[in-house]
């Protein structure tokens, strides 16, 4: 799970300054897998927090995973919330 700067250009709706990158942009959350496939994303005014909202982002994918019998070990790059997870 990483969250991205996405610059824009004009008055998209949910395009916000961002001190930190110095741009109008989106801040989108990303969840890959182990291969680097993309599970999920949100995209996210671009203002918000690196972490806002990452639970809401997660949960379908961890759920999903663990109702197949999955055992799921999960890698949080920043301000994340790490976590491990294992199918008894």
């Amino acid at each position: 799970m990483n969250s991205s700067v996405s610059p824009t250009h004009g008055e998209q709706e949910m395009s916000v300054w961002n001190g930190h990158y110095a741009c109008t942009c989106y801040h989108p959350l990303f969840v890959f897998n182990q291969f680097g496939d993309l599970e999920r994303c949100a995209l996210r005014a671009g203002n918000v927090h690196g972490a806002d909202g990452w639970k809401d982002v997660l949960d379908p994918v961890v759920l999903h995973e663990f109702a197949a019998g999955v055992v799921l070990g999960a890698r949080s790059a920043g301000e994340h919330a790490a976590m491990w997870m294992t199918k008894m």
